[in-house]
């Protein structure tokens, strides 16, 4: 995975970055600490925005300590993360945690490669509940109800999502419908991906 890590205080999350580059993953920043507050974003004046890559960035990573009760200024980059719907972990702050609200997992003396594993696959799962939902209104409308099972998996590869959905045979003139449906759904619902592959299985 490509991470985005963050951290209230330069070097703070040195030992979170070498843990998840240990475990194979790909380390991102947003912040030019060798700049200090006199360039808050590398994106500003490089045009090298993390979540601007090619295959965007899968999860965020906000390493910070307990006396900071409130967002500073190297947490920017959590914020654009949250805007641009990319699963956020909180590591390593007791309480209060000012991202509560958008925070995927938070984990405190947990393992972070973990955090951000299940952060993904929640964040994945998400979609592909919404995906089922949208399934199911296109083939009840279209089979006035009579219906059957519908279930979809969700995945990403770079900046491709891609969905499978399984829905009852007898619906399969409704494939159209429900890929179009889903990408309306999808992009309402803040996905960017560059392109979203919908294959349709009874």
């Amino acid at each position: 995975m490509r991470i985005l890590c963050i951290e209230t205080t330069p070097g703070l999350a040195d030992a979170t970055a070498a843990r998840l580059e240990a475990a194979g993953h790909e380390v991102v920043r947003c912040f030019d600490r060798d700049a200090g507050l006199s360039r808050p974003c590398v994106g500003l004046d490089r045009d090298a925005c993390p979540l601007d890559l090619p295959g965007g960035v899968d999860v965020a990573v906000d390493v910070r300590s307990e006396d900071e009760p409130h967002p500073v200024v190297h947490e920017q980059g959590t914020t654009c993360a949250v805007r641009r719907h990319v699963p956020l972990v909180v590591h390593g702050a007791g309480w209060p945690n000012p991202f509560a609200r958008w925070t995927t997992v938070a984990v405190s003396d947990g393992d972070v490669v973990d955090a951000c594993e299940d952060a993904v696959r929640r964040h994945l799962d998400d979609l592909a509940a919404t995906a089922a939902i949208v399934t199911r209104r296109v083939v009840d409308d279209g089979l006035q109800g009579a219906g059957g099972d519908v279930r979809a998996a969700v995945d990403r590869r770079g900046r491709d999502l891609r969905v499978v959905v399984h829905r009852p045979a007898a619906a399969s003139t409704s494939d159209g419908a429900i890929a179009a449906r889903l990408h309306q759904a999808f992009r309402a619902a803040g996905v960017d991906d560059e392109s979203i592959s919908i294959s349709c299985v009874a």
